[in-house]
């Protein structure tokens, strides 16, 4: 009744209340009910040709065909199309679900039923046992300098893994603890290879030149100045734009 009252109030100071109601009900609708439709992404450029979610530490929601995502669960025991559910987890399984971080992918092959992984051929530059039991770590207290790396020629066939080269490091990943600080010199884009780190997160920031990282969830442009991060675990293959 109260808001009843103040409404047959308001509406004492115009004229028929036959030509204001429509523009009332215009003025609500413009100012108080509008939402939103899609989530904000940004805009492709000459650059960088692909578009982002943004948000940093935000739970986003995408997918390739609409309509496939199931509603209100992650894991339902079918899904559209007989995709597989998996899941690529960021924080341990007995975290509190408030601080739970896990990654629900619906795939059209498990990942079970993808060829093996095969180790890198030999490469004397790529270290990541730094503990003392590793006869090719020398730990000396005085200062070190090196010369820059030499870019690989055009055709020499160096991709991004195999032109890994390691710098300085400490700890061990069968510890999961430390770290190790690597560069990267290449002229080859990763074609039918893909590349998994199973030691630790990759943190890239590139030099020269911009790089197509593609990942599990997607693509993206890291140019210079930019820094991607790569959860350990995850399988990417990196691309030399020109």
């Amino acid at each position: 009744m109260l808001s009843a009252r103040i409404l047959s109030t308001s509406l004492r100071h115009v004229r028929p209340a036959r030509t204001l109601m429509p523009s009332v009900a215009r003025r609500v609708r413009h100012n108080h009910t509008v939402t939103a439709k899609s989530s904000y992404i940004t805009a492709p450029t000459k650059k960088d040709p692909y578009q982002y979610q943004v948000g940093f530490g935000n739970r986003f929601a995408s997918e390739a065909v609409p309509g496939v995502l199931p509603e209100a669960q992650n894991c339902p025991q079918r899904v559209k199309y007989g995709l597989y559910i998996e899941s690529m987890t960021g924080t341990s399984f007995v975290a509190p679900r408030a601080e739970s971080k896990t990654a629900w992918m619906y795939r059209v092959r498990p990942s079970v039923a993808h060829k093996g992984f095969t180790p890198l051929e030999p490469n004397p530059d790529l270290e990541a046992e730094f503990s003392l039991t590793n006869p090719h770590i020398q730990v000396s207290p005085t200062q070190l300098a090196w010369h820059p790396f030499a870019v690989p020629q055009a055709g020499s066939g160096v991709d991004f893994a195999r032109g890994l080269k390691t710098l300085c490091g400490a700890g061990s990943p069968i510890l999961r603890e430390g770290l190790a600080i690597h560069i990267y010199a290449a002229d080859k884009s990763m074609e039918n290879d893909a590349f998994c780190n199973n030691d630790g997160h990759m943190l890239i920031l590139p030099q020269q030149g911009r790089l197509d990282i593609q990942t599990e969830f997607g693509r993206m442009m890291v140019r210079p100045g930019e820094l991607a991060v790569l959860q350990r675990g995850m399988k990417f293959k990196v691309g030399l734009p020109a």
